[in-house]
């Protein structure tokens, strides 16, 4: 049923600072991560935490899809340098 998924995927941030759990939220394009209000960049979904830094791997096509759709200059400019062939995009995001 397109209303109702089989599968629903909740991903979860923990605040140790503030000592609260937050719900990353859903993107309109079913992407789930934090949303990019820097630049008008993709939704970042972490894969792995260390030290003050986040990242996540992106397939070199879903990157450019991405970057497509998104408004930053930035993703279309590092989009711009990849090919259907091309390795995956690693995207590092430093905590503040």
């Amino acid at each position: 049923d397109k209303l109702f998924p089989r599968y629903v995927t909740a991903v979860f941030v923990y605040d140790k600072a503030e000592k609260k759990l937050y719900a990353l939220r859903q993107d309109r394009d079913m992407s789930i991560g934090f949303t990019n209000d820097l630049d008008g960049g993709g939704t970042f979904s972490p894969m792995y935490v260390a030290c003050d830094k986040m990242y996540e791997i992106v397939d070199a096509i879903a990157f450019m899809e991405r970057a497509e759709a998104s408004g930053s200059a930035g993703m279309k400019q590092v989009a711009a340098q990849l090919t259907e062939n091309s390795n995956p995009v690693i995207v590092e995001v430093t905590l503040k």
